[in-house]
């Protein structure tokens, strides 16, 4: 089984960008239960800032190989330094790596990252609040291309 996951950035988060507070907490038990349920062999991740990053440590943690679904070359360039040096240490453990989009940063390329993935999967697990976004756009993606969906949310 394959599984994909979209969710919310650090804003939508409690700001939590460290990925130590109390929600990013509470989302990363939530989908650590969810794994070991499922089992899945692999994982794919669009390495985006938030959720996406709580999703790859579960998998380098768990031993799963995962995929860093990247929507452009270099999306993490403008991101704390901090932040970029998680991303290289994540993209180091990964299975395969996936420049889904030439060029650089357009907002549309999100959305094809996210449909690249539920293309991939036979499950999303969607940490999402309900709120319009690019989560939205994903969780009605995989709607309509008929994938299971399994939603956390992540206000509870």
């Amino acid at each position: 089984m394959t599984i994909s996951v979209t969710g919310h950035r650090p804003d939508k988060l409690g700001s939590e960008y460290d990925m130590k507070g109390p929600i990013s907490r509470n989302i990363y038990s939530t989908l650590e239960c969810i794994i070991a349920q499922l089992k899945p062999s692999l994982m794919i991740t669009g390495m985006a800032l938030g959720v996406d990053m709580i999703f790859a440590n579960l998998a380098i943690r768990q031993n799963i190989p995962f995929i860093a679904a990247i929507p452009f070359e270099g999306q993490q360039k403008k991101w704390p330094l901090k932040s970029q040096q998680l991303y290289n240490r994540i993209l180091s453990y990964a299975k395969e790596k996936v420049v889904v989009c030439e060029g650089g940063y357009e907002p549309w390329k999100m959305q094809k990252r996210n449909e690249w993935m539920v293309d991939r999967s036979d499950l999303l697990i969607a940490v999402w609040d309900g709120s319009k976004g690019g989560t939205y756009n994903c969780v009605n993606y995989a709607v309509d291309k008929g994938v299971e969906i399994k939603r956390i949310d992540p206000r509870l």
